[in-house]
Order: C-alpha cells, then structure tokens, then sequence
C-alpha cells in the first residue's frame, strides 16, 4: 500500500497528492516525510498553490515528524514557516488554520 501511495505523491492532480500524503502519515511511513514536504512546498504559491492548500499535507508531514523525533517536527516547523513567508496583515481563514497546526505540533 505505502508504495501505491508513494507513486501518487507524484500525481498531477493535487488533491492526489494530499490523499496519498494523508494516507502515508496514518500507515505511520516515517521514511516518507521527505516525499511528502516536497507536497507541501509544492502547494504554496509558488509552486501554483496556496496556504490552504499545503493546509493537509503540512498535518501529514507533521504526524510523520512527531512519529520520528522532536528535532523532525522543528524542521518540519521551520520549513512551512520559511515557505508560507510572513502571515498578511489581514489573515484569511487558512492562515488562521495554519497557525492552528502549527501551534499543535508540539
């Protein structure tokens, strides 16, 4: 199943790709944490996304990072933080969910 899911992460379709993220993060694929914020990078703007868009992916890569180890989840941390850039001035309600997740993965 892992390896299915793996495939998928390459997937055009974005919604793909968050499923097979997801889907990764509850097999507890550990070894795929990589693979899946390469997702989550994808989905910002730059890569054609948005915050609200790297929102399922980023709780994926952080249930793979807490499975690892506490210095996983502060990269994993440091990396959606570099990536979204600074919060607007006039959050939407993803930036709110957003901070959401990111205050619960501890």
């Amino acid at each position: 199943m892992a390896s299915a899911l793996r495939q998928l992460l390459a997937s055009d379709d974005e919604f793909t790709r968050w499923m097979a993220a997801s889907g990764l993060a509850r097999q507890g694929a550990t070894d795929a944490l990589d693979d899946i914020l390469e997702v989550v990078r994808l989905a910002l703007p730059a890569g054609g996304g948005s915050v609200g868009s790297m929102l399922m992916p980023l709780a994926a890569a952080l249930d793979l990072a807490r499975a690892t180890n506490p210095e996983a989840v502060e990269r994993v941390r440091r990396l959606a933080k570099e990536w979204r850039g600074p919060a607007p001035a006039k959050p939407k309600e993803w930036d709110r969910q957003f901070d959401e997740i990111m205050r619960t993965a501890v």
